[in-house]
């Protein structure tokens, strides 16, 4: 249902349709909703980037989402949402990590500085109720969901051919970010859980519109969407224009 990237389908579904299979059986023991928050984004640059990246544990999306929340009990959809949530966000943020090294592309940069942000919130949730981190100990490209390993292989692989196949992995990573995200929101009624999955979601469609300019500004364009319909992949690259 997720990730249909041409040169890594198979898996990057596999990936997204076990999460979904998994979800969708455990909540018919719990309940769903959605809700909404405010958004966060990332600049675009196409200049060389500088600096030291972090990957430390600070959060530039607002601080601490959950300072003062008080944690109510999670179904294990909702629990599993954030256990793969987390693993996703570093599996994005390890293949601009790797696209930038070979490029030196500040887009490149920016995105996995905003990943690795995207990251740290969703471990403020896993903190907030007592979970694990199943990224503790990891390095890079290193996952402990099996399908998402074999993911980051084949984006890497395919994204160090040319610097458009690069953009264009980013752009379906993106992609898949946001439909997962739809679904996240779809799986919970808990609000600050909303309020995060959205602040990412808003993000996603950042990043999105940033690699689909780009492809088209070096003369790669026109981008397709793989995974959200044609619909919504317009309505989000043609937000505020």
């Amino acid at each position: 249902m997720k990730l249909f990237i041409a040169l890594c389908a198979t898996s990057f579904l596999c990936a997204s349709a076990q999460r979904n299979v998994r979800v969708r059986k455990n909540q018919q023991q719990g309940g769903n909703g959605a809700g909404n928050g405010n958004g966060a984004g990332v600049g675009n640059g196409m200049g060389n980037g500088g600096g030291q990246h972090n990957y430390g544990t600070g959060n530039r999306m607002g601080g601490n989402l959950f300072v003062d929340v008080t944690p109510v009990a999670l179904t294990q959809a909702e629990t599993d949402e954030l256990r793969y949530m987390v693993q996703e966000e570093k599996m994005a943020r390890d293949v601009y990590d790797k696209f930038f090294q070979q490029y030196q592309i500040r887009i490149f940069e920016n995105i996995r500085n905003s990943e690795q942000h995207h990251g740290d919130l969703v471990r403020q949730a896993l903190q907030l109720h007592g979970l694990t981190d199943p990224n503790t100990g990891k390095d890079v490209g290193q996952f402990e969901n099996a399908a998402l390993a074999q993911v980051y292989n084949e984006l890497v692989t395919s994204g160090l051919t040319s610097l458009g196949a690069a953009l264009r992995a980013g752009a379906k990573i993106e992609e898949t970010d946001i439909n997962d995200l739809n679904d996240a929101l779809q799986d919970t009624a808990v609000p600050y859980l909303d309020q995060m999955y959205e602040r990412l979601r808003r993000a996603s469609e950042n990043h999105l519109r940033a690699f689909v300019r780009t492809l088209e500004s070096i003369g790669e364009g026109p981008y397709s969407p793989t995974v959200l319909t044609t619909e919504e992949f317009n309505a989000i690259i043609n937000y505020n224009q």
